[in-house]
């Protein structure tokens, strides 16, 4: 384009040095000859021009990437706002560069800064109007900055920003998620008024909550033999326990079957009552124990069980010191489980070691008790699960004794901050917006750089623990008795967390 404007700038040149010489009263020839010559003298000076020109823009071009790396840097070690400075710099050179507006918008996003983060997200969608991860990030910054100002408006936004992604990309789950969660702080009436309306459009969204939930009421149907069975089995008071805890849908469908199918077969008559020991597969912090605490109430209350009480062990809680100890030992602890759930956490430590005499004897013995008291009480272990997957290959017995599997998976973020926010709330604190904002943020980042160490529910716990120590800290300082976690108190505590302190 360049090298077009400068050729027909000097053919200007040309055709105005050819009518300046011809009015001079010149020979059209020698006319000719100072056009031509001013032709050539103009375009190679306006091609030089543009050279230097193009020079400059590669040079600011070079100049806006290096800057960008710089802000990356700066961003993986979370200080946003000298990202921000690198980001914003380079955004004066490259307005369209995905990578710099992605970077530029989540340093934004992190700082809590929503209103800018949001423009941003929506240069991304006008951009690339089909990438439904910027159409959920947009919803995220809505969801957050709906939090910090409490208008109507960006929860709206975030609602439809999330449909926009489902509708992009359906097979994504975690955006369903998303949109149930945004969706739940809306009233319920003007909720209902929603649902009303997208059901006349008849949106493809919609139907794919119609179907979802069709699926389920079938699937509860089919599982229990009858709808009246599901509905006695949700009167249970440990299952209305099991409704209130975070991330347990599908944990909540699987033993909603085996209790149903237990209690079916009680049914019938036969006299025999149904074997229930089960692996509890998936890593630390995901309610695990807790389930199995719930579980031998629902077993007691239904009559599988006599008491339905859990006695928690591991390992050393099973292996003895010496030759001819574990057997005794390990009996004393089915013992005590009779009735109720013997739990074994990290179950696969019996197992790890080929050569572990104590381990074996332990498992033969559970097996065992487990053939001879079969009626009496339920084995549940428990463990990662690919150890887990180990320890039922260990022995050609176990994997016939457990029938029954529960897998538990890793909290996503909205869950650890629901989790957060019941702790809060549990404990009767009070939280600023900010306070929340920053925990939110927190978690986010726990979960988007978690590795083997990841604790679930724990780590939450630990930041609502290290955040009341910080509050009291303060308190006792400002002799202030409020239960009001502030955004001090919480970013205090992450710092300490972040540094391994606490």
């Amino acid at each position: 384009m360049k090298t077009i404007f400068v050729f027909v700038a000097a053919l200007v040149v040309g055709a105005a040095t050819f009518f300046i010489t011809e009015y001079t009263n010149q020979s059209k020839a020698l006319a000719g000859v100072y056009a031509f010559i001013g032709f050539i003298t103009s375009y190679g000076i306006g091609n030089r021009v543009r050279k230097r020109i193009d020079h400059t823009d590669i040079k600011k071009q070079g100049t806006a990437r290096e800057k960008i790396q710089v802000g990356i840097q700066y961003f993986k070690r979370d200080n946003y706002e000298e990202a921000i400075k690198y980001f914003e710099e380079a955004y004066k050179i490259l307005k369209q560069d995905e990578q710099l507006i992605y970077y530029l918008a989540m340093s934004y996003f992190n700082s809590a800064k929503f209103q800018e983060s949001n423009s941003l997200f929506f240069t991304l969608i006008r951009l690339f109007p089909s990438a439904s991860k910027y159409h959920a990030h947009l919803g995220l910054s809505n969801y957050l900055l709906f939090e910090t100002t409490h208008e109507e408006q960006p929860l709206q936004q975030s609602i439809e920003s999330f449909k926009r992604a489902i509708e992009l990309s359906p097979s994504q789950h975690e955006y369903f998620n998303y949109l149930e969660f945004v969706r739940a702080k809306l009233p319920y009436s003007a909720w209902q008024q929603k649902i009303a309306k997208v059901s006349d459009s008849g949106s493809s969204v919609n139907k794919q909550f119609e179907s979802e939930g069709e699926k389920i009421e079938n699937t509860k149907m089919r599982r229990s033999g009858s709808l009246e069975m599901t509905k006695e089995l949700s009167k249970i008071p440990a299952f209305i326990k099991l409704e209130k805890m975070t991330g347990m849908r599908d944990i909540k469908d699987e033993l909603e079957e085996i209790t149903a199918f237990i209690k079916w077969e009680l049914s019938r008559g036969s006299g025999k009552k149904p074997s229930g020991h089960m692996v509890f597969a998936g890593p630390p912090g995901t309610g695990k124990t807790t389930v199995a605490r719930y579980l031998g109430q629902i077993l007691n209350y239904i009559g599988i069980l006599d008491t339905g009480h859990v006695v928690e062990v591991n390992r050393e809680d099973l292996v003895g010191e010496y030759q001819g100890h574990t057997a005794p030992k390990t009996k004393a602890k089915i013992n005590e489980a009779i009735g109720g759930i013997l739990f074994i956490d990290e179950a696969y430590t019996l197992s790890t070691d080929k050569q572990d005499a104590f381990g074996k004897e332990a498992i033969n013995t559970l097996l065992a008790e487990m053939e001879n008291k079969r009626s009496e009480f339920i084995v549940v272990v428990a463990g990662y699960p690919e150890p887990m997957r180990n320890f039922l290959d260990s022995n050609e017995g176990l994997r016939s004794r457990f029938s029954n599997t529960i897998n538990f998976r890793d909290y996503k973020p909205e869950e650890l901050i629901e989790i957060f926010d019941n702790l809060v709330a549990s404990e009767n604190y009070q939280i600023e917006q900010d306070a929340r904002i920053a925990a939110a943020i927190y978690l986010r980042e726990l979960y988007a750089n978690k590795d083997k160490f990841f604790g679930n529910g724990r780590d939450v716990r630990k930041l609502f623990e290290a955040t009341v120590k910080r509050m009291a800290l303060r308190k006792s300082r400002e002799k202030d008795k409020s239960p009001l976690i502030t955004d001090r108190d919480i970013n205090e505590a992450i710092e300490k967390l972040k540094k391994n302190i606490l």
